[in-house]
């Protein structure tokens, strides 16, 4: 279904550039893009066929050099949406541009496109930075729910929660080095990973380097996963058994107590299995005398939180948009971008990711591990 989500946004993109590159662009820039469009297709489709058999590095800067094509032909469609927005306007109520001369048209024109063949290579530069060098994000909570009020906490526990890795062709092996170290100078007690572990394909995370990277990954209460959309797109059943392989567990639609019921922490399944069970059936069993964290990786039904006892729910899959302007569209699907949210007594928090998908660029979002010191 990727696959073909993908395809129909390249038809859609290429009709749209095709249609109307020229009323913007020279008939020699009309000509150099249209061979654009046709070399980017023809590495899209190559790409697919690789990825399918090679996991080779080679294949990953390819993939990656696609993606910046792509990415620079989305944000130039972007401009000449902008371009067509101003002129109706232009047209319809302010009659600006017709008072113009050509020549003076042409130069504005000229002007333009310089302005937009310097941004955009700036956005993929900018963008590729944010996602290899992800901010550490560090904040403290106080469980108001099980501390009386004026008595200082007695307890603290650390929690790193990661989620969207994205392990594939644009994350690879150096990056996925980098975060585990820099993971684990955090000395956390309880490393909580929610889901989109793994891009699509599961052969680039089962090579011997990746597993014994990510098996560094330790802490005196656990490392547990949950499942995220992703996961399902392929092999599912392989990427379960890959998070055994690194030392871990998953849970998945159950309730554990690490360390000795210190907390109760509870996995659920990600919304796309349909079979999932509900939250409710999840909190029947719960012990809420101790801390209740709930692991997830979509922020879909945040409503729900608000008749339950959870002191804290983590979340992903948003990517914090990722790529502007996709933090509209994320807002109005789930009500949150990115960070804290408040539902009943739970407090929210949704990670913006240490990963990315479709391509290792991010344009107004970072990727960032989340470093939590929780007190009660």
């Amino acid at each position: 279904m990727v696959y073909l989500q993908s395809l129909i946004g390249r038809i859609i993109l290429y009709l749209y550039l095709g249609l109307r590159a020229p009323v913007v662009l020279s008939p020699r820039g009309v000509k150099w893009l249209r061979r654009a469009m046709i070399g980017e297709f023809v590495l899209y489709l190559l790409g697919f066929l690789l990825q399918l058999v090679v996991t080779d590095e080679w294949v990953n800067l390819y993939a990656v050099g696609g993606s910046s094509l792509f990415f620079s032909m989305g944000y130039a469609m972007m401009w000449l949406v902008l371009w067509d927005l101003l002129f109706w306007i232009d047209r319809r109520w302010l009659g600006l541009v017709s008072r113009l001369s050509p020549s003076v048209r042409r130069r504005g024109l000229s002007l333009l496109l310089a302005v937009a063949g310097g941004i955009v290579p700036l956005m993929l530069c900018v963008g590729y930075y944010n996602v290899r060098y992800p901010r550490l994000r560090h904040e403290h909570i106080v469980l108001d729910r099980l501390t009386e009020p004026g008595v200082r906490p007695e307890r603290r526990l650390r929690i790193v929660h990661l989620t969207d890795l994205h392990i594939g062709q644009g994350i690879t092996q150096s990056y996925i080095d980098r975060a585990v170290e820099q993971v684990m100078q955090q000395e956390a007690d309880l490393i909580l990973i929610g889901g989109d572990y793994i891009d699509h394909h599961a052969s680039y995370a089962e090579t011997s380097e990746m597993i014994a990277s990510m098996g560094r990954l330790r802490a005196p209460m656990g490392v547990y996963y949950t499942l995220g959309n992703h996961e399902y797109r392929a092999g599912v059943e392989k990427k379960i058994d890959w998070v055994r392989r690194v030392g871990a567990r998953l849970v998945r639609d159950e309730v554990v107590y690490p360390a000795d019921s210190l907390l109760a922490l509870v996995g659920r399944d990600d919304y796309v299995n349909d079979t999932r069970a509900t939250l409710a059936q999840l909190m029947d069993s719960v012990e809420t005398s101790r801390p209740v964290i709930l692991l997830e990786h979509t922020p879909e039904g945040l409503d729900l939180l608000e008749g339950e006892t959870i002191d804290l729910a983590l979340y992903g899959h948003t990517h914090g948009g990722q790529i502007w302007p996709m933090h509209l569209a994320v807002w109005l699907k789930y009500g949150i971008v990115s960070g804290w949210a408040q539902y009943g007594e739970t407090k929210v928090f949704v990670n913006s990711g240490l990963g990315a998908a479709g391509g290792p660029y991010r344009v107004l979002s970072r990727s960032e591990i989340f470093v939590l010191d929780l007190y009660w």
